[in-house]
């Protein structure tokens, strides 16, 4: 079961894992421009990013029982990626975008933790 120290510690991997994706800097957009055509929605993000969230909880919980995560973290996140029908160029386009309207980011991360928050509970 998940428990929300474990999520929230991943939520410290999950942020570190994007700024290994994604380290260069963005540039400001205008609200008025659109947005380029592999873009994926607000809310796919947030669900991408939930299920990044999933992993490396999964990861660590199975790191702490001594199993090998090298192969299960490269099966999991291909699973994610097959899911979304997105790569890890377009993820980090995507990270980009969003990154440059920090607002919009900010808002992104919120809703990922409360969805994790609701799932914790709803597992309870």
């Amino acid at each position: 079961m998940l428990n929300i120290k474990r999520i929230f510690f991943g939520g410290a991997i999950l942020i570190g894992l994007i700024s290994i994706l994604n380290p260069s800097c963005s540039v400001e957009k205008t609200d008025q421009e659109k947005a380029p055509a592999y873009i994926v929605s607000r809310d796919t993000l947030v669900l991408i990013l939930t299920d990044f969230q999933l992993i490396e909880a999964e990861l660590v919980q199975a790191r702490n029982e001594g199993k090998n995560v090298l192969n299960l973290r490269d099966h999991y996140y291909s699973a994610v990626f097959d899911k979304y029908k997105i790569d890890r160029t377009t993820l980090n386009k995507n990270l980009e975008y969003y990154k440059a309207k920090l607002e919009s980011l900010e808002s992104v991360y919120t809703d990922v933790v409360t969805r994790l928050s609701r799932m914790e509970s709803e597992a309870n």
